[in-house]
């Protein structure tokens, strides 16, 4: 599975993430106007995937998310950490 990645703004190239001085990935996602937090997580791609199921919850299209061969929130939920 290749991600999807931001433009070139991003810092670390994914949505709903960022590096952390600890050394871990904090994930967190916007939705009506509020910030929610998802966690932090060891792996870039465990924060990335779970922004994705933040996003399947909230009813985002695809096109908004890190993992876009991912079809549906169940397929999300399995492979998030």
């Amino acid at each position: 599975m290749v991600p999807r990645r931001c433009g070139p703004l991003s810092a670390t190239g994914f949505r709903g993430m960022r590096f952390q001085l600890s050394g871990n990935f904090a994930a967190e996602i916007k939705a009506t106007g509020q910030r929610h937090w998802l966690g932090t997580f060891v792996s870039k791609e465990e924060a990335t995937r779970m922004y994705d199921v933040a996003a399947w919850w909230l009813g985002r299209p695809r096109s908004n998310m890190n993992f876009t061969d991912i079809e549906s929130l169940v397929e999300a939920e399995m492979v998030a950490p």
